[in-house]
């Protein structure tokens, strides 16, 4: 389509990245660079993908980056998507009816979208509590300094112009132009752009989606009556969600295993474990077991024997308060004593 703006799905770039080059921390620096908006953080991005894989850093060069980065997109389409969740959240709205017969589905979709509303008034709530946090200073001329978490950004509200791209390219008040319009003491609908007004909204979908009777669609004479096709019912039950890859989530508030980072217990650093760690570990010394404090343990009760074979009187002490407890064991009866009638 000549004239309009192309763009890639950046989750298929990243399936043929992956495919020759692996790792967790290559895919966060991918993605972290197709969401900058300014050129500075695009390129600290790159660089940090360079440090970690030159081959990487290369080959994601060759790619035209005003195709899936949002620093080099044009503002003309006020758009600012990297993916096509809009169809996968289409997917799974259209889930109760892909298993129904062809009319039946059709129908339901006709239903919904006669019903479905969406506006942009959810994000620009969200954008109002962030601007809470901005420092402004006017310069003039409808120009602004704005302090947001110590770094300083350019607003022009004349041009509808804000140097950290948002407004730019989404045509939606980034929480800088929002914090100048609140000092401005002006209204926030005014800066957004045309194409989330309510009145363009109405002139896109203002034909609409006519209802059908079900009595008669056709005339019957003039064709011959259409049977439907052979089918072969499969013995598994029916497929309906989609196949997914093996870093998708596995559930809706649970990632596996395979999304989340890697963390070594002997270094600390993200992107492998403890097994395959690279850094040397300490030399490990060792040493005998402590020695265990306290009374030795007690012998068995009853009669036990001396050196010299003669028993030994074992007495336990049956503790009362302020009595240990324990086995109180006599020294052994020498041939001495016995003749002297101890």
């Amino acid at each position: 389509m000549e004239g309009s703006d192309h763009r890639f799905y950046v989750r298929h770039l990243y399936e043929n990245f992956k495919l020759g080059f692996k790792g967790q921390q290559l895919k966060i620096q991918l993605w972290e660079a197709a969401r900058a908006y300014t050129e500075a953080d695009f390129q600290q991005h790159l660089r940090k993908m360079k440090e970690l894989n030159v081959e990487a850093h290369d080959w994601l060069t060759k790619v035209p980056v005003h195709l899936w980065s949002r620093s080099a997109f044009i503002d003309t389409s006020k758009n600012n998507i990297l993916i096509n969740n809009i169809c996968e959240s289409w997917n799974a709205v259209i889930l109760e009816a892909r298993d129904k017969p062809i009319i039946y589905m059709l129908e339901w979709i006709r239903r919904h979208l006669m019903l479905r509303f969406q506006y942009i008034q959810k994000a620009f709530n969200k954008v109002k509590q962030q601007a809470s946090m901005c420092k402004v200073h006017y310069v003039g001329d409808d120009k602004y300094e704005v302090q947001c978490y110590g770094i300083s950004k350019a607003v022009n509200l004349d041009r509808h112009t804000c140097s950290c791209k948002v407004w730019n390219l989404t045509g939606i008040t980034c929480r800088h132009a929002v914090a100048c319009i609140f000092t401005k003491r002006d209204t926030l609908e005014s800066y957004v752009h045309p194409f989330y007004y309510r009145e363009t909204y109405m002139k896109c979908y203002g034909g609409m989606i006519l209802p059908i009777p079900m009595g008669m669609l056709m005339k019957i004479d003039s064709i011959d009556t259409l049977l439907p096709p052979h089918y072969r019912k499969p013995t598994s039950r029916p497929k309906k969600a989609r196949n997914k890859k093996n870093d998708d989530p596995k559930g809706s508030t649970k990632l596996s295993k395979s999304k989340e980072s890697l963390k070594c217990s002997e270094c600390k650093e993200n992107g492998h474990n403890s097994r395959t760690c690279k850094i040397p570990k300490p030399l490990v010394i060792d040493r005998p077991p402590p020695r265990r404090s306290g009374r030795p343990p007690s012998v068995g009760r009853g009669r036990a024997r001396g050196p010299n074979g003669m028993s030994v009187r074992v007495r336990e002490r049956r503790g009362g308060r302020g009595r240990a407890r324990g086995v109180d064991i006599q020294a052994p009866i020498t041939n001495q004593e016995v003749n002297d009638g101890k």
